[in-house]
């Protein structure tokens, strides 16, 4: 206590600072919320693109033959592959049978397909004679369908300016 009395000036000195050191972190937090609750107005244009065309989306239009198709030609394993390669070096827009069969009730077909685009849209569908079973796009996938009738069957692409290459492997598999 002596000691305290003797520095006073300084020990007064010392806790003036020690509370301003100590009211600065509250200072700022309010600084803080107040520019936060304030109202600001941010005015952001997007930059004009000139000389960029659409895409003109073309969707399938895929016709299944009616007289029936020949039938996977099976291995011993009763498994059928087809693997296909596929660039488009300039713009390119068309659909194109990848793959025709006549398939029966419980075979199961695979695609598994890897894509680099550059530019356009690239689609797969799966058809039947009644129609498009299933369609997918995208960089990579790996759907499976079991056939739930017999018939004939088409797997095609649909590309619309597309600019890039795929890879497809088909598996067709009798489980008879």
């Amino acid at each position: 206590m002596k000691i305290i009395l003797k520095h006073k000036k300084t020990f007064i000195v010392i806790v003036i600072i020690s509370l301003l050191i100590s009211i600065l972190p509250l200072l700022g937090m309010a600084t803080f919320m107040g520019v936060r609750s304030s109202n600001v107005n941010i005015a952001y244009e997007s930059p004009v693109v000139e000389n960029v065309n659409p895409i003109d989306y073309q969707p399938f239009d895929i016709v299944v033959p009616s007289e029936q198709l020949p039938s996977p030609v099976f291995n011993s394993n009763r498994f059928e592959k087809t693997l296909l390669h596929h660039s488009f070096s300039e713009s390119t827009t068309e659909q194109v049978f990848l793959y025709q069969a006549y398939l029966e009730e419980g075979m199961t077909v695979t695609i598994d397909y890897r894509t680099n685009i550059k530019q356009g849209i690239l689609d797969f569908g799966m058809f039947d004679e009644a129609g498009m079973k299933a369609s997918f796009s995208g960089t990579k996938d790996s759907p499976s369908f079991l056939i739930d009738h017999s018939g004939n069957y088409v797997i095609a692409y649909n590309a619309n300016e597309v600019l890039g290459s795929f890879d497809i492997e088909i598996r067709v598999q009798d489980v008879k």
